[in-house]
């Protein structure tokens, strides 16, 4: 079993609407509607939905049967057919032989294969559009079946040799028909017809519709606008699209709530690549400084040193900011002692002139201080500040 009859079985499956058409010579068109149904136990009966000689006053119904497959079979004047002989599948041949001189573009042609012959039926191209053009533009009408075909295959599910349908006697051998004939008046309908609640107007309806359901083919032509595969694939779109919708809406909800997270991760990320970055900067600034004065660190009087420095640092009042601290000499000779006056060279500046008189005053307090010299001082013009470099003798460590 292919894709095709696959959905055709599971989406279409035991109901088909069926509009028939019949050609009345005083009153124009008499439209009949329904629908042929399959129950449980494989039986197909009939349902009789509307019938009018106007077919606008279809349209709520053709509205109402949604994604069901539509058959439209027609019974008119308009219609030739023939028991022809030759090969059904050359539709040149088949319109030939029984309108030697049609046109294949001028007819719409339809055949039904019996064992023993090929039974054609045809119908001006123009004909059928004036039919088509009384019903709503936008219908999707799933097969076009021409009289007397449909009639063919009610007639084989039927026990009797010789059936009289409408105004049709159908000769059969065994399940074979093998003659048809126009008959000048409709005789009574065969019994288990009339137990399927099927009755004369309503015979061409569900002919159509277990020829349908039966999946007997009457093939037309194949290049037609009313192919049953575009009915399929709406009502395959329609029955799953919101599903296929949701599904695709699930997806983007859930890719955009991944992406906020994702998003907020990344600048979490990114700032702790930024605090890392930073850190690793202040670390090799520090392992360099470490680096230039670990000769000094090392020395025996780094510790002097280092006391009295956190001591200058403490004492520093809040308008005065120091710039710099040198340490002179900063080595020993070679023979690991002072080398002359160890000396501490300081610049700065200051705010506050008097803050910074009594800070020198409080320097020279100080017991590891030898002496505090002002080496210079000047008023920086820009910001006003006092700028300044002391020169500070520290007594001889031990």
């Amino acid at each position: 079993m292919n894709w095709r009859e696959i959905i055709t079985n599971r989406l279409v499956g035991t109901k088909v609407a069926v509009l028939s058409c019949r050609q009345q010579q005083s009153t124009g068109w008499y439209w009949v509607a329904g629908l042929v149904v399959q129950d449980a136990e494989g039986n197909l009966q009939w349902t009789q939905e509307r019938s009018t000689y106007d077919a606008q006053a279809l349209a709520d119904w053709l509205a109402e049967i949604g994604l069901l497959p539509l058959i439209l079979v027609i019974d008119s004047e308009e219609i030739i057919s023939r028991k022809v002989e030759g090969d059904a599948s050359d539709r040149e041949n088949l319109l030939k032989a029984v309108v030697p001189q049609a046109q294949a573009s001028d007819f719409y042609v339809q055949h039904r294969v019996e064992s023993q012959a090929v039974f054609v039926s045809i119908m001006r191209q123009t004909a059928l559009q004036e039919i088509l053009q009384l019903l709503p533009k936008d219908l999707l009408i799933t097969e076009i079946y021409l009289a007397p075909l449909p009639l063919l295959i009610l007639s084989k599910g039927l026990p009797e040799d010789r059936v009289h349908l409408d105004h049709y006697r159908i000769t059969k051998t065994g399940s074979d028909v093998v003659a048809v004939e126009r008959t000048a008046a409709a005789e009574r309908l065969p019994e288990a017809l009339t137990r399927a609640n099927v009755d004369q107007t309503d015979l061409w309806g569900y002919a159509a519709g277990v020829s349908y359901l039966s999946r007997l083919a009457i093939p037309g032509d194949q290049d037609r606008a009313f192919q049953e595969d575009e009915l399929l694939h709406k009502v395959f779109f329609l029955r799953f699209a919101k599903y296929v919708i949701a599904a695709v809406f699930l997806l983007f909800f859930v890719n955009i709530v991944f992406f906020f997270q994702l998003s907020d991760e990344n600048e979490e990320l990114q700032d702790r690549s930024a605090s890392l970055q930073s850190v690793e900067r202040r670390l090799s600034d520090y392992e360099a400084y470490v680096g230039q004065y670990s000769d000094l660190i090392t020395q025996p009087r780094s510790a002097y040193v280092t006391r009295i420095t956190d001591e200058i640092g403490a004492s520093l009042p809040n308008s005065v900011r120091l710039l710099s601290l040198e340490v002179r000499p900063l080595y020993l000779n070679v023979t690991g002692e002072q080398d002359g006056e160890l000396k501490l060279l300081l610049t700065g500046n200051t705010q506050n002139a008097i803050a910074y008189t009594a800070w020198i005053e409080l320097l020279r307090q100080k017991s590891w201080v030898d002496d505090v010299g002002e080496n210079r001082y000047r008023i920086d013009p820009v910001t006003q500040n006092g700028v300044f470099t002391l020169e500070i003798k520290l007594k001889q460590y031990v």
